[in-house]
């Protein structure tokens, strides 16, 4: 199996993009809104809320983040000298971790603490995780998809066991693994993957199969039949939580292949009835699935509230977007929804709009909920 490789661009000066004004919509809640931005040809798999509730979307075809003001409407991407430092460090995912956010960069590979204020300019701590030695002998070679977790990061990465060659996928295993964010060879396998699994090809598609939550962490495991299971520090062996993944996503209804081609395989994943991600917020869990509308006309998304410890599914509700592929970022007063076009081929994905959730549409649960919509439409 070949490394993950990255193609270096040239360098050249960014212009400072000043946010643009954009109209705010207000939803049939009048607490919810849409936030505009089309932005055409862009690719986004990653993005995090700061602690003053801005959302950072990471650009990734452009190498840019997209900082955008939840409570204004206003946007725009970090220019000037923060703007090309980004640009030259490749931002492949970023995070939220306290008050800094963490971006893997992918020249040098590595994790950097970055101020929110000042993205780019003064950076932080650096973490060396990619290539880290474990007690086995057994290599991290990557992280795909990753969470902070206290002082921890939990991530799905690939490992090479050492010795063999480097070229012979029998050398090589997937797995979700933690790790102290400054000790990343002292990481512990969580759950061991197949290559080819399901869930691994999740994890190469950034899909968020992680979710922290206190010092716990729950992960979506997508076997033919997606199941939940909850790891911590006391007892690490990940253990099932068992009926909280409703009935009508207890299956995955598209083959998946990995041999495929990515945008072949994001495509399937659009006319798919499956669960799509996992996201702990205040003390419970939410799981994401979607299903092709019934009229043709995009994709049904479903959120399902879970309360971990009792082991309880406490019901779902309908989200008010019919986008054909969305991405969630939780935050502390409300949660970001990033509407995403088709995916007409790898890395070639417009942005389209932003639906601004705020908490008390997630405390509110009552029957026939929408989220951000009403009932009757």
């Amino acid at each position: 199996m070949t490394r993950r490789t990255w193609m270096r661009f040239p360098l050249y000066i960014l212009a400072v993009v000043l946010p643009q004004p954009m109209t705010v919509a207000t939803a049939a809640e009048p607490d919810c809104a849409r936030i505009e931005f089309p932005l055409e040809t862009h690719y986004s798999v990653s993005a995090a809320q700061t602690t003053d509730g801005d959302l950072l979307v990471l650009d990734f075809r452009n190498e840019r983040l997209i900082r955008v003001d939840l409570q204004d409407g206003s946007w725009g991407a970090v220019g000037g000298w923060a703007g090309e430092v980004l640009r030259d460090r490749q931002p492949v995912a970023i995070r939220s971790s306290g008050s800094s956010v963490l971006l893997e960069q992918a020249s040098p590979a590595r994790l950097v603490a970055l101020d929110p204020h000042d993205l780019g300019i003064r950076p932080g701590m650096t973490y060396q995780v990619n290539e880290s030695v474990g007690t086995e002998g057994h290599v991290l070679d990557s992280m795909w998809t990753w969470e902070v977790v206290g002082s921890d990061v939990v991530a799905c990465s690939d490992l090479y066991v050492g010795t063999g060659r480097v070229e012979d996928q029998d050398n090589w295993y997937s797995g979700i693994v933690r790790f102290p964010l400054v000790a990343p060879s002292q990481y512990e396998l969580l759950l061991k993957l197949d290559l080819d699994s399901r869930t691994a090809l999740a994890c190469r598609l950034a899909m968020p199969v992680i979710a922290p939550l206190g010092n716990k962490v729950y992960l979506l495991e997508l076997t033919d039949r997606p199941r939940i299971l909850v790891s911590s520090p006391d007892a690490p062996a990940p253990r099932e939580l068992t009926g909280v993944i409703p009935k009508q996503f207890e299956f995955i209804s598209q083959t998946l292949r990995p041999d495929e081609d990515n945008s072949f395989i994001l495509q399937a994943i659009e006319d798919s009835i499956m669960p799509i991600g996992v996201f702990g917020w205040r003390g419970e869990l939410h799981l994401l699935s979607r299903s092709p509308a019934n009229d043709g006309s995009g994709t049904d998304w479903w959120l399902t509230r879970i309360d971990p410890e009792r082991e309880l599914a406490i019901g779902t509700a309908r989200i008010a977007s019919r986008a054909l592929n969305l991405m969630v970022v939780p935050g502390a007063e409300r949660w970001a929804l990033i509407e995403k076009g088709h995916v007409d081929s790898f890395e070639d994905q417009d942005l389209e709009s932003v639906i601004v959730v705020p908490a008390s549409e997630l405390r509110d649960w009552t029957p026939d909920k929408i989220i951000c919509g009403s009932p009757d439409g």
